[in-house]
Order: structure tokens, then C-alpha cells, then sequence
């Protein structure tokens, strides 16, 4: 990672962030998250790949972001995947959910949580 450069970094863990009550090699930790926060530019962007968990995305997404409280998110989200978008600057996740808005224009099957 660069703290000099703006980056957009993709994290693709098998089954997405940790639940609140077990870990494994399948998912990302919220320090790991934090830990990669600390090492980025304020405008970098980091993507994370989240798998359905039989819980609706907006309310899962609620939990994640309660869990991220320090930074700023947004996500992206389909039939059973959702992309979380994290990062420290709010003028960065503003400009991803523009650009999640225009990409989505004529696409009936995912939606944005801003």
C-alpha cells in the first residue's frame, strides 16, 4: 500500500467482513480494515466483496457500518452480492456513490445504500 498515492484497493475475502460472532480465514477483519486505513492516502478507497448472509443487505449493511463508525462507507448491492466502499474521506465516498449511481442508471436488479 502507498500513503503517497490515491489507490482503489479490492478486497475479496470468500464470504465478505467478519460476523459479530466468529472469524475465520473466509472473512476480513475490521482491524484488518483499520490497519489498511492507516496505511492508505485520505482518499484512497478500499472495496470489499460481501457475500449474502441470509440477512437483508441494508440491514447487514447498518451492522458493517456501525462497525466502521471512524470512516466513511457506502455500497453497491445485487441479487447475493454487495460491495462495500470504505474510506477515510467523505468527498472520496461521495464520488464513488456518483459513480455507483451512474453505473447502476438502467439496471433494475442492484441498488446503492448511501
Amino acid at each position: 500500500f502507498s500513503a503517497e498515492e490515491d489507490q482503489v484497493i479490492l478486497l475479496d475475502p470468500d464470504n465478505g467482513f467478519e460476523p459479530k460472532k466468529s472469524l475465520s480465514r473466509k472473512h476480513v477483519s475490521y482491524i484488518d480494515i483499520n490497519d489498511i486505513l492507516d496505511q492508505i492516502s485520505k482518499n484512497s478507497v478500499i472495496s470489499v466483496f460481501q457475500h449474502f448472509r441470509r440477512i437483508p443487505f441494508k440491514k447487514d449493511f447498518a451492522g458493517i457500518r456501525e462497525r466502521l463508525k471512524y470512516f466513511y462507507s457506502t455500497a453497491i448491492y445485487g441479487h447475493s452480492l454487495m460491495f462495500v466502499a470504505i474510506s477515510k474521506s467523505k468527498q472520496s465516498i461521495n464520488r464513488v456513490g456518483e459513480l455507483n449511481a451512474h453505473y447502476l442508471k438502467g439496471k433494475s436488479k442492484m441498488e446503492i445504500i448511501a
